[in-house]
């Protein structure tokens, strides 16, 4: 704790992750001042390649928290790839060069592996959808063009036009969104299927209102 500050602010730019929790068994009373302490320096000292994040697990018993601990700490760390950026966050904001960028550094630093940014940009789409039909439209279909061969692209530009009522796009979106997925498992295939059915009779039922 004494050397805590120092030590932190003389991390290199080297991506390092911290997943910190606190309870408040009887066991750790005399710990919650430390706790408190700790959480103080992070938020002061802490370089932006730390990923610091901290959870009260109060009301748990203290023997469970190492391995309450251990799972959702997996889960944050990994919380890049399955959850995405939030749409509204700064990368999302500055743009679908931006958000892949981020993407970069996540597969060639922090995980070593490559991560996709598809997730991320698409929601980015559905999120300014809703205020702007044209600049949602293109978010999706920038997305198809960066993966030409993924359904689930097609898929969500056919989805994009159906939540504002474009059906016969989002029919013929719908329509590469199945031809892609010839190759992929029963299930994907049988729901690609069946969001084409659900778009052809939307666009039925508008003509026949029509």
């Amino acid at each position: 704790m004494s050397t805590a500050s120092s030590k932190l602010k003389r991390l290199n730019n080297k991506p390092r992750f911290l997943y910190f929790t606190q309870g408040d068994s009887i066991k750790e009373e005399s710990q919650q001042e430390s706790y408190n302490k700790l959480q103080m320096i992070l938020k002061s000292s802490s370089p932006k390649s730390l990923e610091w994040h901290h959870k009260d697990l109060n009301d748990n018993y203290f023997m469970s928290m190492p391995l309450l601990t251990t799972i959702l700490g997996i889960e944050q760390l990994f919380n890049d790839i399955h959850s995405g950026l939030e749409p509204t966050s700064d990368i999302s904001q500055k743009g679908i060069s931006e958000i892949v960028k981020h993407y970069e550094y996540l597969s060639n630093q922090k995980y070593g592996f490559e991560v996709s940014p598809k997730k991320s940009i698409e929601k980015r789409g559905f999120h300014l959808l809703k205020s702007s039909h044209e600049k949602g439209i293109m978010i999706l279909q920038e997305a198809t063009k960066l993966f030409p061969d993924d359904a689930y692209s097609y898929h969500n530009l056919a989805r994009g036009y159906g939540e504002i009522g474009d059906y016969e796009n989002a029919l013929i979106q719908q329509k590469v969104a199945v031809s892609k997925s010839e190759t992929m498992l029963t299930w994907h295939r049988n729901r690609m299927l069946e969001f084409l059915n659900k778009f052809n009779n939307k666009l039925t039922n508008k003509s026949s209102d029509e």
